[in-house]
């Protein structure tokens, strides 16, 4: 996400990376009266938007490259 709030439906298996509430949103697949509230909540309350940001930019950590082979390499020396 990049910093960027995500909103995915439950379509696509990724959404479950945002359960937590953080970085983003997801809504049920073709619930579209849900998906547009989500959007003007987003657009609307510039507290929670900027939250959501910075979640967002945090949560973008765990998919780096750097991040997966440490968190990798943690998990292969835990199991020997």
């Amino acid at each position: 996400a990049c910093g960027t709030p995500v909103v995915l439906s439950t379509g696509i298996d990724s959404h479950v990376n945002y359960r937590d509430g953080k970085g983003g949103a997801y809504f049920t697949n073709g619930d579209h009266r849900q998906l547009a509230g989500i959007l003007i909540g987003i657009v609307n309350d510039e507290p929670m938007r900027r939250r959501m940001e910075d979640e967002a930019l945090r949560k973008s950590n765990q998919f780096q490259n750097a991040y997966i082979s440490k968190r990798f390499l943690e998990i292969i020396r835990e199991a020997s």
